[in-house]
């Protein structure tokens, strides 16, 4: 399977039998990835994993979704416009949702370079499950927002 000419790794699928594929059972995740490969390929993991996924590919459709009810975490796609993430995570602060922010690119492409290609290496899905994975088990067990992967998180107990 490739990305944009990359390969995705995932070993989601022989790692879940491994530690049991339900690890997200019950929780909802708001995915919001402007690219429709990686949007795919990102939801089969997390529902590999359990979780329900409820997609969109940008802000005027993500609104809306931030406000389900039963939403455990957000997985934002950090190449979406400055002023739309500012709107989503308000929303989601608003909702109580926690979020984290997910890219292609390296660190250094994204410090000052808005057009930055992504890197050539791999966009490793398991990592953003396992980060998704973890923020949700956090919460669960902390009563502070909880910051994980450098993203902040807007759920509060």
């Amino acid at each position: 399977m490739t990305h944009a000419g990359r390969p995705l790794r995932s070993r989601t699928s022989k790692r879940a039998l491994a530690i049991g594929q339900r690890k997200l059972l019950g929780h909802s995740v708001l995915l919001v990835e402007a690219d429709l490969w990686l949007a795919l390929n990102l939801q089969s993991s997390f529902a590999e994993a359990g979780a329900r996924v409820v997609t969109a590919s940008g802000l005027e459709r993500a609104l809306p979704l931030a406000e389900q009810p039963d939403l455990s975490v957000a997985v934002i796609d950090d190449s979406l416009a400055a002023e739309d993430k500012d709107a989503l995570c308000r929303q989601l602060s608003e909702c109580r949702v926690p979020f984290v922010f997910h890219s292609g690119r390296r660190s250094e492409d994204r410090r000052g370079d808005a057009e930055a290609q992504p890197s050539n290496g791999a966009v490793d899905i398991d990592v953003v499950v396992d980060v998704v994975t973890d923020l949700i088990w956090r919460q669960h067990r902390s009563p502070k927002p909880t910051i994980v992967a450098s993203a902040t998180t807007g759920r509060c107990h």
